[in-house]
């Protein structure tokens, strides 16, 4: 199962940043000046924390399903276009809440996701899949090689499909 191996690296590798409420003890009381706000998370991680959290949603929900067609084999180009598009509503109904807690209609900058997901009489080639087109709001295009790109480069299309990560912001060492 190259592919479940590789997911799994993929989502140990993309960092999550986990923004919690205050402890109770450090709740201002009656009258007291409320502590400074802690700053919003990147965007970038925002967005590759709910991409790979959808992702695992579909891939869960897609392990429950009778015949769909899994490839062994990795594509050289990944085209959007061969992944059955699915309405933000429709994915909440099949998901939610048994696979993923929550599907976000926006990426870390506000701008729409891209679903996909196969369904009965709705397979093509790509069977699951989120995007988001970066901070710029507009998508490269549909058609996507595996590579990472520059933490740098926050207008790059972040792309999940059929279990990884396609592209994805990295720190250059």
């Amino acid at each position: 199962m190259p592919q479940l191996a590789r997911s799994k690296a993929a989502i140990a590798a993309i960092p999550l940043v986990l923004v919690l409420g205050a402890p109770a003890w450090a709740v201002p009381g009656p009258g007291e000046a409320p502590a400074a706000a802690a700053p919003a998370a990147d965007p970038s991680v925002t967005t590759v924390a709910a991409l790979r959290d959808v992702g695992a949603g579909m891939w869960n929900w897609l392990t429950n399903q009778d015949g769909v067609p899994m490839s062994a084999m990795e594509p050289d180009v990944y085209d959007w276009n061969e992944c059955a598009a699915i309405a933000h509503e429709e994915a909440r109904e099949l998901l939610v809440p048994e696979f993923v807690a929550d599907i976000p209609r926006t990426d870390g900058w506000g701008h729409p996701l891209e679903l996909c997901l196969w369904r009965p009489g709705h397979g093509r080639g790509h069977v699951m899949g989120v995007r988001s087109p970066g901070r710029d709001g507009k998508f490269q295009g549909t058609e996507y090689v595996a590579l990472a790109f520059p933490l740098s480069e926050v207008d790059s299309d972040m792309v999940w499909m059929d279990g990884y990560f396609v592209t994805w912001p990295q720190a250059t060492p």
